[in-house]
């Protein structure tokens, strides 16, 4: 009690460790959401396909988009955007890349915090 008598500014140091340790938290929350958020440009295909389920697959086969975890999506184009130059058939379905990606560098920052 006689050291907290002489010396009452100690008591903002455990105020301090935990706003620190907030801050460290909220930083690191970040660069997870930033290293999530990075999924790599050849991830899914850039073709056009003829129907949705080449583009997505079936029950028992993986479709052109959706061969990598975790899993793109398919969308249909528009038709200005539609591929028709190489064949008779007109291609609408496409890859969109997934929202995210868990790769080794989200796993160190994991293991790092």
């Amino acid at each position: 009690a006689e050291f907290l008598a002489q010396t009452p500014t100690i008591l903002v140091i455990p105020a301090l460790q935990s706003l620190l340790g907030l801050l460290w938290v909220l930083v690191w929350a970040l660069s997870a959401c930033f290293l999530l958020s990075q999924v790599p440009s050849d991830w899914v295909p850039t073709d056009f396909y003829e129907s949705y389920a080449i583009a997505y697959g079936t029950d028992d086969t993986a479709g052109k988009c959706t061969g990598n975890w975790p899993t793109g999506l398919v969308y249909k184009a528009q038709p200005s955007q539609c591929d028709a130059k190489n064949s008779t058939v007109v291609k609408c379905w496409s890859c969109a890349p997934p929202r995210y990606n868990l790769d080794w560098r989200f796993f160190v920052s994991l293991f790092c915090f």
